[in-house]
């Protein structure tokens, strides 16, 4: 959702219990991300991204800080 007004912009999602995947990322470190939840987030992210340009919608700041994650899936 995402509201306007002369003063603020305010966008909400859903609640990302993982947080970013920067995070995710520095918290596997030692062990690594598996290769079925690397082919996960991967498909994941292409598919947020053909949605997005399908609705003339351009990111423009496309990290891994900014692709939140709830955890479904993810072992």
């Amino acid at each position: 959702v995402c509201m306007i007004s002369e003063e603020k912009l305010a966008i909400l999602t859903e609640f990302a219990r993982l947080g970013g995947l920067d995070g995710f990322i520095h918290s596997k470190k030692k062990g690594g991300i598996q290769f079925p939840n690397k082919k996960k987030l991967i498909k994941e992210i292409a598919h947020a991204l053909l949605y997005l340009h399908g609705r003339d919608v351009i990111h423009r700041d496309l990290k891994s800080g900014n692709v939140l994650l709830d955890g479904e899936g993810l072992d």
